[in-house]
């Protein structure tokens, strides 16, 4: 930056490669800055699209993501944890996303799904969905690395053995949700079951059928087509939905704390297919020329018993 008199008098605006201005009573100039035209680089597009992905991700899944994550404030603090957290795991999985030979070996419950500009396809499919001091309902896989169930294998199918194979206690709510598709659009969808701090033990000895029953909360448990059944050698499975095809899915465990604190499980939304969700970032990466992608908005704060609707 330079001060002085120009010889044209009082100058203001742009003169060859300088920018003129009057301050405090001095004429003034400094260089122009150069012109910085997008120039679409591979890194910029990556970080686009990764961006897009999570964020498009967020807002389909806000009715769980705005307050799954526990010690985090509901809400903004509660989106910047879910972006934070998925973006280093989107960018992690990325190189191998971009491989066809790499992604061929990947085993398909641990795949990630990318969105493509204008596109959020099964965008959250292989994210963490919540996080707290609960631990992690393991997920099962089959020989050929397609997801089968959750928790462990099972002798019995008894309100007790669930409770068990979960990690669960009396109290708890246990929620299932997953991205499922009728072929034409993706919706988010979830249940609750919530077990009764009071529930006997022969209620705890009754079958469980993956409806409400005796010995859960009836007035706050809810239940959409997504159900959670106990399958045996292959943990708690979510049966075929007529019409529909799973995606990707989750169990979360939510546990009351002291006062209003609520404890969480980690949870991961594992893709459920036995190919990869769209899209691989081979082909959303090429889409990614400008920052945007259509998403979906909702706002309830289902872990906390609040929404009526398993919708």
């Amino acid at each position: 930056m330079a001060k002085g008199i120009h010889v044209f008098g009082q100058v203001r605006g742009k003169l060859g490669g300088m920018v003129m201005y009057r301050a405090n009573g001095e004429q003034i100039s400094r260089a122009k800055a150069a012109s910085v035209k997008n120039p679409k680089t591979t890194g910029q597009m990556i970080q686009r699209m990764l961006f897009g992905t999570v964020a498009a991700a967020y807002a389909r899944m806000k009715s769980i993501t705005d307050h799954s994550f526990e010690g985090v404030q509901y809400g903004a603090k509660s989106q910047q944890k879910f972006m934070s957290e998925n973006l280093k795991r989107l960018r992690a999985f990325y190189p191998t996303s971009a491989d066809a030979t790499a992604l061929a070996k990947a085993r398909a419950v641990d795949v990630l799904a990318y969105a493509a500009k204008g596109d959020a396809g099964d965008s959250g499919a292989g994210l963490i969905i919540s996080m707290g001091s609960l631990g992690e309902i393991p997920v099962l896989a089959n020989a050929e690395g397609v997801a089968t169930g959750f928790g462990a294998a099972m002798q019995a199918n008894t309100v007790q053995d669930v409770l068990n194979t979960l990690g669960a206690e009396i109290g708890d709510q246990i929620t299932v949700v997953a991205l499922v598709t009728n072929g034409v659009g993706v919706q988010f969808r979830k249940s609750r079951y919530v077990i009764d701090s009071e529930i006997t033990a022969a209620q705890l000895a009754s079958v469980w059928n993956g409806t409400i029953i005796d010995g859960m909360d009836k007035t706050k448990s809810v239940l959409s087509d997504v159900r959670l059944v106990p399958g045996g050698n292959e943990g708690m499975i979510i049966p075929t939905i007529a019409g529909r095809t799973i995606i990707a899915a989750g169990v979360i465990l939510s546990r009351r704390g002291s006062g209003d604190k609520w404890l969480r499980s980690r949870a991961i939304l594992y893709n459920w297919q036995d190919e990869n969700p769209d899209y691989t970032a081979e082909y959303a990466l090429p889409t990614w020329q400008y920052a945007g992608t259509d998403i979906e908005t909702v706002d309830d704060r289902y872990l906390n018993n609040a929404d009526p609707s398993g919708e």
